[in-house]
C-alpha cells in the first residue's frame, strides 16, 4: 500500500539527500537523530567541502563526521540545545536547524 511519505522518500533518495538504512529499506517511523538531520542538510546541499571541527559537538559515528563537521563549520548547532548529536531530534531542534541554515 501507499504510504503519505512514499513521494518525499523517492524523491530525497533519488537526488542522494537521504540513503535509508541500506539496500533500499527505510524505517519513516523511526526517531532521526541531530547526526542524521546534519547529515540529510549536508546532502541536501551538495555535500559542501568546508568543513569545522565534527569532534566539537561531541561523540558522533564515525559516518556523520563530515556533515557534523560542516554543520559545526556553518553554525547549524547554534543555539542548539543538545547533550548528543546520537540523541533523537526533536521539531524545535529541527527548525532551530533549518533557521541557522537559511541564515547563512
Amino acid at each position: 500500500t501507499s504510504q503519505w511519505y512514499n513521494n518525499a522518500v523517492t524523491w530525497a533518495s533519488a537526488r542522494g539527500v537521504v540513503s535509508g538504512y541500506g539496500g533500499g529499506i527505510f524505517k519513516p517511523d523511526d526517531p532521526v537523530s541531530l547526526e542524521q538531520v546534519f547529515v540529510i542538510l549536508w546532502n541536501y546541499m551538495g555535500n559542501p567541502p568546508l568543513t569545522g571541527d565534527a569532534d566539537a559537538v561531541g561523540p558522533h559515528s564515525e559516518w556523520a563526521g563530515n556533515a557534523i563537521g560542516w554543520a559545526q563549520a556553518v553554525g547549524l548547532p547554534n543555539d542548539l540545545p543538545f547533550t548528543r548529536v546520537t540523541d533523537p531530534a526533536n521539531r524545535a531542534q529541527t527548525a532551530q536547524m533549518l533557521t541557522n541554515l537559511l541564515k547563512k
